[in-house]
């Protein structure tokens, strides 16, 4: 691939199964450019499959030149959506033992950004193997539990991801970063984490039906409103009021898709479920089950920890 990539595209794309080419994990935007012209000669034999590259988090601001070699954030991406890539890859891992980052909601709004500005959708990540934090002593991303693989899922979701990725479903060597538990151990056997992220995506398979091809309107936020965030000030379609009682607050983002608007809110915490006062102005919205389907609707509901709640506006 490396040397040849013409060559490997030759034999690669007629293989059953194969999907796509991985090209680099978090490079720096002059490792972009280098994969971007890689993509090149790879397209002059193969034009049909997915090139990848996926994209640094911003943890931290202040780390991001270092990092990336670029000078901001959406400097970063838009060199990664200025390549032949289909869509915009990042990984952004919020869940720690100490709670969690206070720059997820923010990263996810300038990926949003970008992915509308270019069309081109974005991909998110969630995290299904616990370990130690880099660079930071004592500090553990926790082991999976459903209401923490909800809220990324859902969350993503609700920002306008097209993909769920897992970091990962194969335990990885421990290493430096002390990697244990994911789905499936380093020998192949699966461990407890195993049924949890099995019930998370059988619940994702039929919720993704809604989200997939829709158009995000607007994301906002009631509670606490994360750097980078807006507070939700203006009622939905249909909405009359709409109130929680939560310590962490919600995601509130309006969506449409085949000609419908629809309602989607996320209990942004993991630890606790929130409490959702409703009402509409008439008796066009409709409570949608995560098998879609639809019911009257009520004017209050209990919503789990990371969870989400759906409504039809019309």
């Amino acid at each position: 691939m490396a040397s040849n990539p013409a060559s490997a595209a030759q034999v690669l794309k007629h293989e059953k199964g194969f999907f796509g080419y991985y090209l680099q994990d978090e490079p720096s935007v002059p490792e972009i450019h280098q994969r971007q012209k890689e993509i090149e000669r790879l397209m002059t034999v193969d034009t049909t499959h997915v090139f990848y590259i996926n994209l640094y988090p911003c943890y931290r601001e202040d780390w991001i030149q270092s990092a990336t070699k670029a000078r901001t954030y959406p400097e970063y991406l838009k060199a990664a959506s200025a390549t032949s890539c289909r869509q915009l890859s990042f990984d952004f891992y919020p869940v720690m033992t100490t709670g969690l980052r206070s720059m997820w909601y923010h990263n996810l709004e300038m990926v949003r950004r970008e992915s509308l500005a270019t069309g081109k959708p974005f991909w998110g990540f969630v995290l299904s193997v616990p370990h130690d934090v880099p660079f930071t002593p004592g500090t553990y991303y926790p082991t999976p539990t459903l209401p923490s693989l909800r809220l990324q899922v859902y969350s993503n979701l609700a920002y306008g991801a097209q993909a769920i990725q897992y970091f990962t479903y194969w335990t990885p060597s421990p290493g430096r970063f002390n990697y244990h538990d994911a789905p499936v151990d380093e020998n192949g056997r699966k461990t407890a984490t195993y049924a949890v992220v099995q019930q998370m995506n059988a619940e994702l398979k039929t919720v993704a039906r809604l989200f997939y091809g829709a158009r995000v309107l607007a994301v906002h936020h009631l509670g606490v409103i994360p750097e980078g965030t807006t507070r939700q000030t203006v009622m939905p379609d249909n909405i009359s009021s709409l109130k929680i009682s939560s310590r962490q607050g919600a995601v509130i983002s309006e969506l449409e898709k085949d000609c419908a608007r629809y309602l989607a809110i996320v209990n942004k915490s993991h630890e606790r479920s929130m409490k959702v006062r409703i009402k509409a102005r008439n008796d066009v919205p409709r409570h949608l089950t995560k098998r879609l389907a639809e019911e009257p609707m009520k004017s209050s509901y209990t919503v789990n920890a990371g969870d989400i709640l759906l409504f039809r506006l019309k």
